[in-house]
């Protein structure tokens, strides 16, 4: 979604009109996340900023697992000072880190 101030008044948070994106933004939005996205993601996050993810991701659950793109808008705005796409790679690295880390520790726990 691109945010837009209304075009007969001066730009505050009240003021802002949604719009939906191009079918070329949404295509772009939902790419693989790859190596470098989430080397250079992780500069960008502070802890506080990714508890409070993961606060939001528990409180907003179902509404990740109904519509992500539209989640990850809601979220960006929450945190503030990240876009959609920074939270999508942020949660997608996430998850991506549990499973593996997940997964080592099954493989652990069956060789012994």
């Amino acid at each position: 979604m691109i945010y837009q101030p209304h075009p007969n008044k001066s730009l505050s948070s009240d003021d802002l009109i949604i719009s939906s994106p191009s079918q070329s933004t949404k295509k772009k939005n939902k790419r693989p996340l790859t190596e470098d996205d989430t080397n250079s993601d992780n500069k960008l996050w502070t802890d506080s900023a990714i508890k409070l993810l993961l606060s939001y991701i528990s409180e907003k659950f179902f509404n990740y697992r109904k519509n992500k793109e539209k989640f990850y808008i809601n979220a960006a705005l929450h945190i503030g000072g990240k876009t959609s796409a920074q939270v999508r790679g942020k949660v997608q690295g996430l998850v991506k880190k549990y499973t593996e880390e997940k997964k080592e520790e099954t493989e652990k726990g069956t060789s012994k």
